[in-house]
């Protein structure tokens, strides 16, 4: 399940979107749960997607 490929771009860029997610989550003055309630949507999205492209992948 874990243990995949490491990418250090995506890394940076995932943690980039996160850092502004963060900053723009916080300006809306949205309550510290709901911001981690989106921030978690957010990964989960992005991990869901992820899994999906090498679903994708490993078939072709």
């Amino acid at each position: 399940m874990f243990g995949g490929r490491g990418d250090y771009w995506r890394t940076v860029l995932g943690a980039l979107v996160l850092s502004v997610v963060a900053l723009l989550l916080s300006a809306a003055q949205l309550s510290s749960a709901d911001q981690q309630m989106i921030t978690g949507g957010l990964i989960l999205a992005v991990v869901g997607l992820y899994g999906r492209e090498r679903r994708r992948r490993d078939r072709i």
